[in-house]
């Protein structure tokens, strides 16, 4: 056997021991969840885990115990000045199930997001790029999964002449559009 067949092989392992790499950190990140924006205040009297507790149950409305937590702890970040905790939950169920409600804490400037590896990261950052120039164009657009989703609640000139003369029907659904991306870059093998 040449070098080169040898170094050709040696390249194909890598490349699948990277990707079952990058699925076995997915996987480990799944249940986990980033809270952004809580105020520092609160951290500094009570245990992490009774704060996310009193934030999941009493301001989301759930019914989240203890025991649906694994574990709970603050990252560092030198750029930001604000909090950034760390949630880990049992199931993939419990952590769906706050990401579900995660809209009710807007009110009071709290995120939540997926922990995602650095190769989700990057992809991400490059759909929201492209998901605000669709939004600057005035398209309701947002990320479902891994692509831009535009959804258009006006009619189009094609289909003007579709819609009756006392305007469109309240009921008619929305068209959906994947916004594609001129050269994204590829996340390698992406499963949920």
């Amino acid at each position: 056997m040449s070098t080169f067949a040898k170094i050709d092989i040696l390249e194909e392992r890598l490349e699948k021991l990277e990707d079952r790499q990058l699925e076995v950190e997915r996987l480990l990140r799944r249940n986990n969840l980033l809270v952004f924006g809580m105020p520092s205040t609160c951290l500094d009297y009570e245990p992490l885990v009774y704060v996310i507790l009193n934030l999941l149950n009493y301001h989301l409305g759930l019914n989240i115990r203890e025991s649906d937590i694994n574990n709970v702890y603050p990252l560092t970040n030198k750029d930001r000045s604000e909090t950034i905790i760390k949630v880990e939950f049992q199931s993939f169920l419990k952590k769906k199930l706050v990401v579900d409600n995660a809209y009710k804490l807007k009110k009071r400037n709290i995120y939540v997001a997926d922990d995602l590896c650095p190769e989700d990261q990057h992809y991400r950052k490059f759909l929201v790029k492209e998901m605000n120039a669709a939004r600057a164009k005035g398209m309701n657009a947002k990320i479902v999964g891994y692509r831009v989703v535009i959804v258009n609640d006006s009619p189009t000139a094609s289909t003007s002449s579709s819609i009756p003369e006392n305007g469109p029907q309240k009921n008619k659904p929305k068209k959906r559009v994947t916004f594609a991306l001129d050269n994204p870059p590829q996340p390698k093998r992406l499963r949920y």
